[in-house]
C-alpha cells in the first residue's frame, strides 16, 4: 500500500488552505492517493498570540478538512506543549499524533486520549535526535525511561514508526529493536502495537482487514 499525507507547514500559512484543496482532490486517486492531512515543521500554529496568521490560516484549513472528511494526523507535544495534542484533537480533528511525548507527563491529557481512541505514532531515534524526549534520562540515553512506557503504561493507542529514515539514519527494524532491546518492552507488544496501526490507517476498511489477517497469520491468531 503506497498513499500519501501532504503537510502543511507551520511557517507557511499561505499554503494551508491550498494544501487542503489538494489533499481533497485527489483522495480517491488509488492505487496513489492522498490519504490524509498533517502539520509539521513546530507547533507555534496552536498558539494564536505566538502566532497570529499561522494559528488562524491552519484553523480555518482544518475546519475545511474535517467537513470534506479527510483524515488529520498532527505533529503535537513533540517539543512543546503537551496540551497541543489535546488541541490537534478537539480543534483540529486529529485521531493520529505524530509524536506526543510532552502529553505522557500528563495523566489526566492521557487519559482522555486512551478515551478518545487517539493513536501515538512514536518514533523512538527520532525523539531523542530532535529532542522531543529530554530530562536527564534522555541526556544519559538511558532508554529504559523513555516517554513510550508512560504512554504504555496510560493504555493508549500507538505504533512504533522510524519517522525520516533518510535523516536520521534508521529503518523500522532499528526502532523495533530500540523498543525491545533498550526501552525494555516485551516482544509480545509488537503483535499488539502493529494491530493498533493497521486499525488506525488511512486507508480502506477492505485494506485494513486484508493486512490485519495477514498479520494475525503469522502470529497465528
Amino acid at each position: 500500500i503506497v498513499n500519501q499525507i501532504l503537510c502543511c507547514l507551520t511557517f507557511r500559512p499561505d499554503w494551508a488552505m491550498a494544501t487542503i484543496e489538494l489533499a481533497h482532490k485527489y483522495a480517491h486517486n488509488f492505487p496513489c492517493a492522498v490519504v490524509g492531512v498533517d502539520i509539521a515543521a513546530g507547533e507555534d500554529h496552536f498558539n494564536v498570540e505566538r502566532l497570529p496568521e499561522s494559528h488562524h490560516a491552519h484553523r480555518e484549513a482544518f475546519k475545511v478538512a474535517q467537513e470534506l472528511g479527510l483524515n488529520v494526523t498532527l505533529h503535537a507535544g513533540e517539543v512543546d506543549l503537551g496540551e497541543h495534542v489535546e488541541l490537534a484533537v478537539r480543534d483540529y480533528g486529529a485521531t493520529r499524533i505524530g509524536h506526543g511525548y510532552q502529553a505522557s507527563r500528563s495523566p489526566d491529557i492521557m487519559q482522555r486520549m486512551v478515551d478518545a481512541k487517539v493513536h501515538f505514532e512514536i518514533c523512538p531515534t527520532s525523539s531523542y535526535e530532535a529532542g522531543g524526549w529530554t530530562g536527564e534520562a534522555a541526556e544519559a540515553l538511558d532508554w529504559s525511561k523513555h516517554p513510550l512506557r508512560a504512554v504504555i503504561a496510560a493504555g493508549a493507542r500507538f505504533s512504533i514508526n522510524s519517522d525520516d529514515p533518510s535523516v536520521f539514519r534508521t529503518t523500522l527494524r532499528e526502532e523495533v529493536d530500540i523498543v525491545t532491546q533498550k526501552i525494555g518492552i516485551p516482544k509480545a507488544f509488537v503483535r499488539s502495537w502493529t494491530l493498533d496501526a493497521i486499525e488506525a490507517a488511512f486507508a480502506p476498511e477492505h485494506e485494513r482487514e486484508r493486512v490485519k489477517n495477514i498479520v494475525l497469520k503469522y502470529y497465528g491468531g
